[in-house]
């Protein structure tokens, strides 16, 4: 485990163990923990080194865990940041919402054009259907890798941060009772 005094740099593993012990909510899964790490070197957080990482606090010479909040608490505010929110348990629930204003801080949003109207639902416009249903949550996804990516953070990691972040912000509709449905309906 991590001592007080951090002069040095600390393997990931011991990294990961002080995050989950101290500051990752409990339902982080390690493989996230880790794909954090990397996305708070890009941050400028931790400073990734042979050994692992050194943190990169503000005139500290102890490690505490409130510091280290309150410096993800600054990252967050930043558009580079939305996904340290959620770190933090400070999301607003909206992904869609916070890659929007991400962006909006990052730079200029990209033009896209409506969909086709389908006339035929020949096997090509079923496809291409179902694939105008998913485009919303395809385009999330990209943008929200574009966003994560770095020179740290891989894109398997940025897909762990970003499978997290929707598993907090999926809202899932109730179960509904199964009903018998006339058979008459089906001849």
């Amino acid at each position: 485990m991590i001592e007080p005094g951090f002069d040095q740099a600390y393997s990931s593993d011991e990294w990961l163990a002080w995050f989950k012990a101290f500051l990752a909510p409990d339902s982080m899964g390690e493989e996230v923990i880790s794909a954090y790490l990397h996305h708070f070197a890009d941050l400028g957080l931790l400073k990734a080194e042979e050994g692992g990482y050194r943190y990169c606090g503000h005139g500290q010479t102890e490690l505490d865990a409130e510091a280290v909040r309150r410096d993800l608490a600054a990252l967050a505010e930043g558009g580079s940041g939305f996904a340290v929110k959620y770190f933090l348990g400070q999301g607003n629930l909206d992904l869609a919402a916070a890659l929007k204003e991400a962006e909006a801080a990052a730079g200029p949003e990209e033009c896209t054009t409506g969909p086709e109207p389908a006339s035929d639902l020949s096997n090509l416009q079923i496809v291409k259907k179902v694939g105008r249903q998913l485009r919303p949550f395809l385009d999330l996804e990209r943008e929200a890798l574009a966003l994560l990516q770095g020179p740290c953070t891989s894109k398997a990691d940025a897909q762990k941060i970003f499978h997290y972040l929707l598993s907090q912000t999926q809202m899932k509709a109730p179960a509904r009772k199964w009903e018998q449905l006339s058979r008459k309906r089906h001849r």
